[in-house]
């Protein structure tokens, strides 16, 4: 009991100190106008840099490590059920990590959520490069590394060297393997980011984190679909010299076994103007015009990509 209070009082101090860092000392004026700028408003709390983290945290890192992550899924949850962005996710994200590298949960959860969900894969590649660090054998950090620095920043020699590290790893699924030659091979497409955002939704167990994967994944569903739908389009032209006047001419036609179920609900159909296939279901869906997230089927998603800091 005694353990468990002196714990607790601990971790109420160092919070306090996070949260209040700026006034901890009237003398230290200088101090807090130069190092600890003030945060925006409706900041989630007061976190200073790293470093003056640390000198607050009186050595204490690993607790107030695990404040601080409790804090962060919470803010990022409250965000997503709000329909709001989380800019101080990134920041939270370096500070947890910074504490305390060794718990894997925050650098998975921080290496899938900000190239994805808040278009920042240059904090989740130095967030994972840490992991590998820390866990140079675990093969989620090699691969996760490795699909930000090819997808999200063309880091494709980097992306490489991380995707064969992975696969080397004695505790490396099938699928690792699968996904690493068809990214080396330089054959990927709609399926290759479909089945990566699959494999991160089976190991994610915070709803928010889940609700955000599963979004991205429905879209990366349909885009895949629209791509089976431009081949069998192309198919079905050289077999039969004309172009399908409606979708379900795939079908009868032998090109498709049957039509896949659209993910929002929605149901598919040619543009009878420009004879491509769409959904009625509101979605505009992503083609893959290139290979990254800068030119392939998030292209748009991706635009305004956050750059380094």
């Amino acid at each position: 009991m005694k353990k468990r209070w002196v714990y607790n009082a601990i971790s109420i101090a160092l919070l306090t100190c996070a949260v209040a860092g700026s006034a901890w000392s009237r003398n230290g004026a200088r101090f807090e106008r130069d190092l600890l700028p003030k945060p925006p408003e409706h900041a989630p709390l007061y976190l200073p840099k790293l470093q003056y983290v640390k000198l607050l945290s009186l050595g204490y890192d690993t607790i107030l490590a695990r404040v601080v992550w409790f804090a962060t899924i919470n803010y990022f949850g409250k965000q997503v059920m709000r329909g709001q962005e989380s800019p101080w996710l990134a920041h939270m994200c370096q500070l947890e990590v910074g504490l305390d590298p060794m718990p894997t949960d925050p650098l998975e959860f921080c290496g899938v959520v900000l190239p994805w969900a808040q278009k920042d894969p240059h904090t989740a590649e130095i967030l994972l490069t840490e992991g590998i660090k820390h866990h140079p054998d675990y093969w989620r950090m090699h691969y996760m590394r490795g699909f930000v620095r090819w997808y999200f920043l063309e880091k494709l020699q980097e992306a490489q060297d991380d995707m064969i590290a992975a696969s080397k790893t004695t505790d490396a699924p099938a699928f690792v393997q699968g996904i690493a030659s068809k990214l080396m091979a330089n054959n990927q497409n709609a399926g290759v980011a479909r089945q990566f955002l699959g494999q991160m939704l089976d190991r994610t167990k915070d709803p928010a984190a889940r609700k955000s994967l599963e979004d991205q994944y429905n879209l990366a569903t349909l885009s895949e679909h629209l791509q089976l739908f431009q081949e069998g389009i192309r198919r079905y032209t050289m077999k039969t010299g004309q172009a399908p006047k409606k979708i379900e001419d795939l079908v009868a036609g032998g090109i498709l076994r049957a039509l896949p179920e659209e993910p929002f609900g929605g149901e598919y159909f040619l543009d009878p103007e420009t004879g491509e296939p769409k959904t009625n279901s509101g979605k505009k869906g992503l083609q893959w015009i290139g290979k990254t997230a800068k030119t392939g089927i998030f292209a748009d998603h991706f635009s305004d990509m956050k750059a380094p800091q």
